[in-house]
């Protein structure tokens, strides 16, 4: 279960158009997250994490630094960078959200970083929006809290508006006899 912070984000960007192979940047609108504007970012996908190409106040005032230009990954403790280059690779091949969940020795809860996929104006997957969720609400205020540390990675499971499902299982056989599912 996802904060509300980060399912917005995850909502916003499956109902783009695209979302089902990665929308366009210029179809996400940053505007359309109210107070939530200051939580975001946006970075450029390259061999690591990301560099950053905007940060929010929230997301500047919890590593207590100007981070437009910087690489994603220097705010993060050093064993966490290659678990976190690995997660926003898989979210570019899944073509899906992930979120992101860490701790901080500054926080007094983990935080929730939801990130997903962008295509640029070359039409190539070469950046992603993230935004920042803290789970507790009094981390909001705080300042300069120091490298995460990367606690779980996880993609999310979309299921795309018009996508054929299949069915639930209601009988199967094994070895050519009917078998009935439990009550």
């Amino acid at each position: 279960m996802y904060h509300c912070g980060a399912q917005f984000l995850i909502d916003h960007w499956t109902a783009l158009p695209g979302a089902a192979s990665i929308p366009a940047r210029v179809r996400f609108e940053p505007m359309r997250f109210g107070a939530r504007t200051a939580a975001l970012f946006l970075a450029d996908h390259n061999q690591e994490a990301g560099r950053l190409r905007l940060a929010g106040g929230l997301v500047e005032q919890l590593h207590g630094r100007y981070l437009t230009g910087a690489a994603w990954a220097s705010a993060w403790r050093e064993d966490s960078r290659a678990e976190l280059t690995e997660a926003v690779r898989e979210a570019f091949r899944q073509a899906r959200p992930m979120v992101i969940t860490a701790r901080a020795p500054g926080l007094n809860g983990l935080i929730q970083i939801a990130i997903a996929p962008l295509r640029g104006p070359s039409g190539a997957a070469d950046r992603f929006v993230g935004l920042y969720q803290p789970l507790d609400p009094e981390d909001r205020s705080a300042k300069s809290v120091g490298p995460f540390t990367l606690v779980q990675s996880e993609i999310v499971a979309i299921e795309q508006a018009g996508a054929k499902r299949r069915p639930a299982l209601s009988r199967a056989s094994l070895n050519g006899r009917l078998i009935e599912p439990a009550d």
